[in-house]
C-alpha cells in the first residue's frame, strides 16, 4: 500500500483501513476448504461490505496490497463479475 502522499492512493483515499482489511479476511477465509468458513465469510461480504459504496474501491485496494495471490484473483473476479453480473448465470437477465 502506498504512502499517504503517494498520488496512487488518491483514488482510495476514503475506503478505512479496517474495511479494506475486514474484506481481505472475508476472501481469505472463502478460499479455505472449511465450508462453514466459506458460508459465513460469504454472508458477511454481502450483508456488511458488497451493500456500501466504498466497496469498489477497497476491492481494489485489498487486491493491490494483498500479498496473497490467491485473493487477489478471487478480487477481480468478484470486480469483473460486478460489471458483467449475467456471467453469474446465462438465464438470468
Amino acid at each position: 500500500m502506498g504512502s499517504p502522499t503517494d498520488p496512487t492512493r488518491i483514488f482510495f483515499s476514503h475506503s478505512q483501513p479496517a474495511f479494506i482489511q475486514g474484506i481481505h479476511q472475508c476472501l481469505e477465509a472463502i478460499l479455505s476448504p472449511d465450508t462453514n468458513q466459506i458460508k459465513a465469510a460469504t454472508a458477511e461480504l454481502n450483508t456488511k461490505y458488497y451493500k456500501s459504496a466504498e466497496c469498489i474501491p477497497a476491492l481494489y485496494e485489498a487486491a493491490a496490497s494483498s500479498p496473497n495471490q490467491g485473493v487477489s484473483r478471487e478480487i477481480f473476479r468478484i470486480l469483473d463479475l460486478r460489471r458483467h453480473p449475467t456471467d453469474l448465470d446465462p438465464f438470468v437477465r
